[in-house]
């Protein structure tokens, strides 16, 4: 494998879905305060934009571990492909719900409004994160709706931040639009953050001397375009290549030649 010839523990950037090794710089950073925001005036919504593979899912698994740690009770769900039935079920487990394996949806609906009531007793702010809004059904969308317009969620001060890629609003429910007090748009990262993250990827798991060329990262970022995902995949691949060809390090070159062969794929 390509770690042990670059001196790597193990493979440098991670689970590109979970938090592991996650790399924040400023514009993540300013997107997380963005996102704390929203909680803290909860009542509304927020909403987080960007391309595809820009890190949506990524940033929304980091600020839940954040809003966790600080006793928020928070939950994450990915609303790609479930129903309404399967919506409620993991708000109620994900919020300490004991409920029946075999209950109903009118069930499931009392459990989580219940839940949302003990909020409101207990001045508890709750937090929804709902990723890929933009792919959930009407049936769903309509669903979330409900939840943030309904009595219980108001005086329980519940917070949504829901997900979309830039170019799918027209996927959403306008009601759900209308409610977001704040809209934030994760940027692709420039050439230096590209070089932080590729390095910081390096040094975390034991490379202290720099395995790419200054040209070759900034052709990383040209070809990716400087979605985290590309460059993650764009950085291993060259890594794999230079091991393979016993390179002192990483040249424009051969990220060229790693993109060429991905295209052809």
């Amino acid at each position: 494998m390509y770690e042990a010839y670059w001196g790597l523990r193990s493979a440098p950037y991670g689970d590109l879905d979970g938090t592991e090794g996650f790399y924040t710089g400023p514009v993540r950073e300013e997107a997380l305060a963005r996102l704390r925001f929203v909680v803290e005036h909860a009542g509304r919504s927020g909403l987080l934009l960007g391309h595809s593979g820009i890190g949506k899912t990524r940033l929304l698994a980091v600020f839940r571990d954040q809003l966790a740690q600080q006793g928020t009770p928070v939950v994450l769900v990915d609303l790609a492909g479930i129903d309404a039935p399967d919506l409620l079920w993991q708000l109620a487990t994900q919020w300490g719900v004991p409920v029946r394996r075999q209950a109903t949806h009118v069930e499931l609906w009392r459990q989580v409004t219940d839940r949302l009531g003990e909020f409101r007793y207990t001045q508890t702010t709750g937090a929804l994160l709902l990723d890929n809004v933009d792919q959930a059904s009407d049936e769903v969308q309509s669903l979330v709706i409900r939840l943030a317009h309904g009595p219980r969620a108001a005086h329980a001060r519940l917070a949504i931040v829901f997900s979309a890629a830039s170019d799918t609003l027209a996927q959403i429910d306008g009601r759900l639009l209308e409610r977001a007090m704040l809209r934030v748009d994760l940027a692709p990262w420039d050439a230096v953050e590209t070089k932080q993250f590729i390095e910081a990827g390096l040094a975390r798991v034991g490379r202290t001397s720099p395995a790419f060329a200054d040209e070759a990262v900034l052709r990383i970022c040209e070809l990716s375009q400087g979605i985290p995902r590309r460059v993650a995949q764009l950085a291993e691949l060259a890594l794999l290549a230079g091991a393979s060809g016993q390179a002192d390090q990483i040249d424009p070159d051969m990220v060229e030649g790693v993109y060429q062969e991905l295209l052809a794929a």
